[in-house]
Order: structure tokens, then sequence, then C-alpha cells
């Protein structure tokens, strides 16, 4: 997701906000493997996987992504989906994407919608 972050960052069609809270995302939140062993970070699927350096999240960027993953883990079991149809993990994203769940805290600034200025 990290890596992601910093792809999407580089990319022409990305506002220069984004970008810029994108690569700051990836430089802030990426650790080597050797912090995430100190930090007790599960890092077993990233080293399965790993073929060149990927990046490891550091605990706060860890915790928010299972922040997300315990709201739409379950949304994805057949009978959820069947109960009220693929339409609810798109309700659920706009849902979480309007509320404040800690990706503010990630960032070494805030937003102001009015004015677009950065603290």
């Amino acid at each position: 997701m990290l890596s992601s972050a910093q792809t999407k960052s580089k990319q022409n069609n990305v506002s220069d906000e984004l970008a810029y809270a994108l690569k700051e995302l990836y430089q802030m939140h990426s650790i080597d493997v050797s912090e995430a062993e100190v930090s007790n970070l599960p890092i077993q699927r990233v080293k399965d996987r790993e073929i060149h350096l990927l990046t490891y999240p550091s605990k706060k960027f860890y915790e928010l992504i299972c922040k997300y993953e315990s709201v739409i883990e379950p949304l994805l079991e057949m009978k959820e989906i069947k109960k009220y149809g693929p339409g609810i993990l798109n309700l659920a994203m706009n849902v979480l994407s309007k509320r404040n769940i800690g990706v503010g805290d990630l960032l070494s600034y805030t937003s102001n919608e009015s004015d677009g200025a950065r603290d």
C-alpha cells in the first residue's frame, strides 16, 4: 500500500496536494524490516513475497489499516453481499472517507478546505 502511494504520487494526473500527501505518507510511515520486527508487526507476508526491497508500514499506519479492515472484512462475507447487495462496500468506503478515523494523524499537516492552506 505504501509503495502504491509512492508510485501514485509521481503520476502526472495527481493534484499537487494529493501528491504531497502521498509522498509524505510514504516517507513518514515506511520503515525497514528491523524496525518492523522491533515494533512486533506482522511481517511474514511481506517477507514471503519479498523479491527486492519492499516497504514495511509503521505501527501507526498498520493500526489505521486494521480499523478499515475491521469495517470492510465482515462486509466481504457472501451472506452480507447477498443481504445488502454489492453496493454495500461502496457505501462503507463512502462513509469511511467522510469520517476522520486517523488518516490526518499520519500526516504532518491537515488540509484546510476553505483556503487550501497547510498547517
